[in-house]
């Protein structure tokens, strides 16, 4: 064999060679092409894009996270209202022509912070208004002078002469406005039955209020 036939031989074996490589290179290329196309790529937001039941296991559970996140502040600021307006009047379902203003007035108050705005002192701990701080501390205020208006109220005016009995609406009225405010429907470390929530009894309350000043307006 010449010298010329061996060095065509050795540069086609080379070229073989050389295209055998890229060939394994363009395979290599490919799949990882493919890989990164399956989402089957490194890391944890690689994989929640891989098919199967574990990807999707983990999908729901960062929506839910992402869901507890957002749910608290932006529930908080929904319902957040220190409600501090100092030209608050009654409505006039809470005035009686010829009644009393100043039990119109408390009366109004608690309907405010009870049916109008949240009563947040007694949330639990699914509800965003547990982690305030504010509003259940104003609204807690505005209930502990109530009870001590209704108690004044009672004792000083609810009697028709010094010594008679007091009036039982303004009576019972006193004594519901004294009802902690952070007392919920359900509390298994004081018992594993229902009980009467605080605004359950404040809105008692004002009832019982609104009896006293219809009686009283009639004379």
């Amino acid at each position: 064999m010449s010298f010329s036939d061996r060095l065509a031989g050795w540069r086609e074996n080379l070229r073989h060679r050389w295209m055998y490589r890229r060939g394994d290179g363009s395979q290599t290329a490919s799949g990882g092409s493919s890989t990164a196309a399956n989402g089957s790529g490194g890391g944890f937001f690689g994989s929640l894009n891989r098919p199967g039941m574990g990807s999707m296991a983990k999908r729901a559970g960062l929506a839910i996270l992402v869901l507890i996140l957002l749910y608290y502040p932006i529930g908080m600021f929904i319902v957040h209202t220190v409600d501090d307006d100092i030209e608050f009047t009654p409505s006039a379902a809470d005035k009686a022509e010829g009644g009393s203003m100043a039990v119109a007035f408390a009366a109004g108050l608690i309907d405010r912070e009870v049916n109008q705005n949240s009563w947040t002192a007694n949330d639990p701990f699914f509800q965003p208004g547990t982690l305030l701080d504010n509003m259940p501390n104003f609204q807690q205020g505005i209930m502990s002078a109530l009870a001590r208006f209704g108690f004044e109220l009672t004792d000083q005016l609810g009697r028709t002469r010094g010594s008679s009995e007091a009036d039982p609406d303004l009576q019972r009225a006193a004594g519901l406005l004294q009802y902690p405010g952070n007392v919920w429907i359900w509390n298994p470390s004081v018992s594993l039955a229902p009980r009467a929530s605080s605004e359950s009894q404040y809105r008692d309350a004002r009832t019982r209020l609104l009896a006293y000043n219809a009686r009283l307006a009639k004379g």
